[in-house]
Order: C-alpha cells, then structure tokens, then sequence
C-alpha cells in the first residue's frame, strides 16, 4: 500500500478545514435566510422603539434648559423601505431580542 506524501496530506487536511469552515458559515446563512422572519407591524414597532431609545439617549447627552415639546407622532415614524428591509433581512428572534431592549445599545446588541 502506497500512502501519499506527506505535503499532499497537509493540503488536503487545510483544504477539509477550510471547506468545513466555509460550510458552517454557508449554514449559518442559509439558515437565517429561511428561518421565520417579523411581520411589518412587529418591524415598525421595533424601529420606532429604537427612535425612541435613540432620542431618550440624545436628550440625556443634551440637558436642555427648557424641555421642548414632544412630536404630536410621538417621534420618528419607520419608512416602508426600512419595515420592509427589517421584515426581509431579520430574524423573529433577533426582533424579540430588540422589542426586550432596555436601550439603544441593547437593541443594537440584537441585530447582525
């Protein structure tokens, strides 16, 4: 029996390395790909979370002398690109990680 040199084994163990490698992140993405997405209301409602964290977080940096009046909408609504960018590329788990956040910086912990 004839067994192969050891240079060629060496390449050929890199190689199922790296082909393992590339396998388990190909999954990963596949996996987000077709695992259950957020509906657009349940987006909406996490974006206009993050807009509310954003603004609670830039008015403690601020201090303002005087508190200025709230938007009569409550703040910055989501456009439909972003609801729909958010329902397409986001998981459901990644959505309720987001709706849990206590602020900006947990929120953004959630998302890829």
């Amino acid at each position: 029996m004839t067994s192969l040199p050891p240079t060629r084994l060496e390449v050929l163990s890199t190689l199922a390395i790296i082909g393992g490698l590339l396998g388990v992140l190909g999954a990963r993405a596949i996996i987000r790909r077709l695992g259950p997405h957020p509906s657009q209301a349940l987006c909406a409602a996490m974006l206009e979370r993050y807009a509310d964290h954003q603004a609670r977080a830039a008015e403690i940096v601020e201090r303002p002398t005087r508190h200025a009046a709230p938007a009569p909408d409550g703040g910055r609504k989501a456009s439909p690109a972003e609801v729909a960018r958010c329902a397409r590329e986001l998981t459901s788990d990644e959505v309720d990680c987001a709706m849990r956040s206590n602020n900006a910086d947990d929120l953004e912990r959630c998302l890829p």
